[in-house]
C-alpha cells in the first residue's frame, strides 16, 4: 500500500517536473523573442527621429510649398512622419 502511494507520488511529481520545466523552455524563448523584437523597436524609433530631424529642416527653408506635385508629396511625408510621431510617443 506505502509503495503503491509512493509511486503515485513520484510519478506526478515526474509528471508536474516535466510540463514546469517545458513552460520555462517557453518562456525563455518568448524572452528572447521580445528582446529582439525591442531592439527593432528602437532601431526604427531612432530612424524616425533621424527623418523627424531632417523633414524639420528641409520644411524650415519652405522650399517645398508650392501647390505642385512636390508639395502635395511633401506635405502628405509630413502627415506620415506626424503619424509616426504621435504613434511613436505614446
Amino acid at each position: 500500500m506505502i509503495l503503491g502511494i509512493i509511486s503515485i507520488v513520484l510519478w506526478i511529481a515526474t509528471v508536474v517536473g516535466f510540463i514546469i520545466y517545458n513552460l520555462n523552455q517557453k518562456v525563455a524563448k518568448l524572452e528572447q523573442i521580445a528582446t529582439k523584437q525591442q531592439i527593432i523597436i528602437d532601431s526604427i524609433t531612432a530612424i524616425v527621429d533621424e527623418s523627424n530631424k531632417q523633414l524639420e529642416a528641409v520644411d524650415l527653408t519652405e522650399a517645398f510649398k508650392s501647390d505642385d506635385q512636390i508639395g502635395f508629396f511633401f506635405r502628405n511625408l509630413k502627415n506620415i512622419q506626424d503619424s509616426l510621431n504621435h504613434y511613436l510617443k505614446n
